[in-house]
């Protein structure tokens, strides 16, 4: 195949073709190829010239419609059309413009002209002339404040005032315990309270009448000072509750200073019982080492005296009962106003009766207090009969006297118009 080489982008290709299939432009025909020149003696092949050939009409000449044919360009076949060209130019066009206006975008390059909908770059909005605002006074300097020159640890903020609480009336006082009994100094025993209603929120006081003998603080922790008796009273507003503190000792600085001085003497020289088989206890305070008590009573019929000085009603009457040693005679006068009900032996009425104690607390070995059965009328009864659940733990008299012995929980019980009344009784001993 005879390649042709294209006059304008130098493309080869077919020489049978009469354009460029790239450019489309046409090719002249012999202006890409030069013809080889003939021998003037050469002729054709066939025998025939001459005038035959020059002939018009010969054989060999050619007929005009023949010679335009060959004139006329061969179509390539490969040429692209101009309407699709147009197109491809066109969507080209679109696309830079495209991609050039994406550019803008992104670059904030947009002039201010394309409207409110279109994106303004942040420069071109501080760009933007801002009506003339007046000119504004500056504010004075705030006058120093004395935080400004005070440690950060030293400043404290003021503290919002609380409403005050409404004050709850106390109703009623009540104490733990109605009698303390302390057989050495600085023992103490911790009272506490109950105030009628629970939602009462006075403060509850605490005084001594004798702070020589007992003292108590405002958290009612009473301490024995020195012997005697004493009446600790709490307070809550208008309701008042007390409880008697005995110190059966003498403080050790003027039991040294007046031992010689303190003669022998009874606990007590005149007592009252009002129920049979009531007891009550009889003690020589000061008694000489070694001497040995002798008890009796002038009319048994009336209060019987035991070896180690209890007491015992049995008859209304008035009796005299003697305690002597070493050429020493004491006595007491014992005074017993029984009622007629109570010598029948006829039932008691336990209805309206209160044990003085329900729950109390020791926590020393050795400490005591006494419990009692009021009546109805808050009066005391006498003449009961009192019982320990566990003398391990703690012990109790006739008198109602409860002497923790050893650490645990027990009962101490009385019956009484058949019903029985018990207190719970706790040793915490350290």
């Amino acid at each position: 195949m005879k390649l042709r080489k294209c006059e304008f982008c130098g493309t080869e290709f077919d020489a049978a073709l009469g354009q460029c299939p790239l450019c489309g432009k046409a090719v002249q025909p012999g202006a890409a190829e030069p013809q080889p020149v003939m021998p003037a003696a050469y002729k054709p092949a066939g025998g025939h010239g001459g005038k035959f050939s020059k002939k018009k009409g010969g054989r060999f000449a050619q007929s005009p419609k023949k010679a335009k044919e060959e004139k006329q360009p061969v179509e390539n076949p490969y040429k692209i059309p101009k309407w699709m060209m147009v197109m491809i130019c066109v969507i080209l066009g679109l696309t830079v413009l495209m991609g050039a206006a994406f550019a803008f975008y992104q670059l904030s390059w947009f002039p201010k002209f394309l409207g409110p909908s279109e994106p303004v770059s942040m420069q071109e909005q501080e760009a933007e002339v801002q009506p003339e605002q007046p000119a504004q006074e500056e504010p004075a300097p705030a006058a120093p404040t004395e935080r400004q020159y005070m440690n950060e640890e030293d400043y404290q903020p003021e503290e919002a005032e609380e409403e005050p609480e409404a004050v709850i009336a106390c109703e009623g006082l009540m104490l733990a315990t109605s009698s303390i009994t302390f057989d050495e100094p600085e023992r103490f025993y911790n009272i506490t309270v109950q105030k009628l209603p629970e939602t009462c929120n006075e403060d509850v006081t605490f005084s001594s009448s004798d702070e020589t003998i007992a003292t108590v603080n405002q958290q009612g922790k009473v301490v024995a000072v020195n012997g005697g008796t004493a009446v600790i009273t709490a307070t809550c507003g208008s309701q008042t509750a007390t409880c008697l503190v005995t110190c059966d000792f003498i403080a050790e600085e003027e039991q040294t200073s007046s031992e010689e001085e303190l003669a022998p003497a009874l606990n007590s020289t005149d007592m009252t019982l009002f129920y049979p088989g009531e007891q009550a206890p009889l003690i020589v305070n000061n008694l000489p080492d070694g001497a040995q008590v002798t008890f009796t009573s002038e009319n048994a019929s009336v209060a019987t005296v035991s070896s180690s000085g209890t007491i015992t009603a049995v008859g209304s009457g008035t009796t005299t009962v003697r305690a002597e040693f070493s050429g020493t005679r004491l006595e007491c006068i014992v005074r017993c106003k029984l009622d007629s009900s109570a010598e029948s032996g006829a039932e008691a009425d336990a209805e309206g009766c209160t044990i003085s104690h329900s729950d109390v607390t020791m926590a020393f070995l050795g400490e005591y207090f006494k419990i009692s059965l009021k009546d109805a009328d808050g009066n005391r009864i006498k003449g009961l009969s009192w019982s320990s659940g566990n003398t391990g733990v703690c012990t109790v008299d006739a008198d109602g006297v409860v002497t923790a012995t050893g650490k645990g929980t027990t009962t101490v019980s009385t019956t009484y118009g058949g019903k029985s009344f018990e207190c719970i009784i706790r040793c915490n001993l350290k």
